[in-house]
């Protein structure tokens, strides 16, 4: 299935105001893709010679569901069943993205509009429909089902130090237990292994054994830092993700820590926006998306412009 084809026919339904029509069509996207997402973990992991028994073990601990079969089943089983058997997880290792705007999404607010929509004769908004193909959009581009090579992992892998699951080679964290691989020393900003405690390059102590109170100190610091001139650019993003590795910080402790410097609202904001910029453009929808939730959020126009400006420095015409 031509999966961005049928996006932008969801999409083309805005400008007919069918927004009904374009809340069914996402539904579909969505199941449909659900369905060849299990169908390609599964054919690459038995390729792998990997043991693939989540539906036996689905089936097994949900007797209602005993008959079921992931390739011809509707979207509130299929969920159940991706969330059961952490089938989000399997697929981080099989494809390029961590998946981090996709397990957000509100599947099953989004099964109930759906649902809404194909069995009664509910009216929606068009806010609505946009925030329904905002979502479609991150879980096609992360999940790869809108791309025309899906990646393969690469041939160096290496297992986790810490429930020995085959990672990545490039991964820092494991996406299973969440045990850090890598590490920068805090002194030289060399690689070292998270099992060494001293540097081999410098000798410094490696900066995760000092106090958890100090590296979030530190981090916490560097986030007042970038957002003196309340708005952090992408190379003020950039510098904070690096130190974020470098002190050994997990990203949800990071978010926590930066959520303390500013507002709660333009912190959800700058999420929004990140998700937005998934494939690297804000279109005329994507932006009416944003200025809604900006609204909805009591983030005044100019000041919502200039965060979407500064996370958006590629394109060519800012936002006036």
């Amino acid at each position: 299935m031509d999966y961005l084809k049928a996006f932008r026919h969801a999409e083309s339904k805005l400008q007919t105001s069918d927004y009904v029509g374009c809340i069914r069509d996402c539904g579909t996207i969505a199941e449909l893709g659900l369905k060849e997402l299990y169908v390609r973990q599964r054919d690459w992991e038995e390729s792998e010679g990997r043991p693939f028994n989540v539906l036996e073990v689905f089936r097994t601990n949900y007797p209602e569901f005993a008959e079921f079969d992931p390739e011809n089943s509707s979207l509130f089983p299929l969920l159940k069943f991706f969330s059961f058997t952490h089938l989000w997880e399997r697929i981080q290792i099989r494809v390029e993205s961590n998946l981090h705007f996709t397990r957000r999404i509100p599947w099953h607010d989004l099964r109930y509009v759906r649902n809404i929509a194909t069995h009664s004769f509910k009216s929606f908004t068009r806010e609505q429909a946009v925030e329904f193909l905002h979502h479609i959009k991150l879980f096609l581009h992360e999940t790869e089902l809108a791309a025309t090579n899906p990646s393969v992992l690469f041939e160096n892998k290496t297992e986790c130090h810490g429930c020995k699951m085959s990672l990545r080679s490039d991964w820092n964290y494991c996406p299973s237990c969440g045990m850090e691989q890598r590490v920068k020393c805090f002194n030289c900003g060399r690689a070292m292994e998270v099992t060494w405690k001293t540097c081999p390059h410098c000798e410094a102590s490696r900066t995760a054994d000092l106090f958890i109170e100090e590296t979030n100190r530190l981090y916490k610091a560097y986030c007042e830092a970038v957002w003196t001139d309340d708005v952090v650019n992408a190379e003020e993003r950039e510098l904070l993700r690096r130190k974020r590795l470098e002190l050994g910080i997990s990203e949800e402790t990071a978010e926590q820590i930066e959520a303390e410097v500013i507002d709660k609202e333009v912190f959800q904001f700058m999420d929004l926006i990140n998700a937005v910029l998934i494939d690297g453009v804000i279109d005329d929808i994507e932006m009416e998306f944003l200025m809604n939730k900006a609204e909805k959020l009591k983030i005044d126009t100019k000041r919502a412009k200039r965060l979407i400006n500064s996370m958006y420095s590629e394109r060519r015409t800012p936002v006036v």
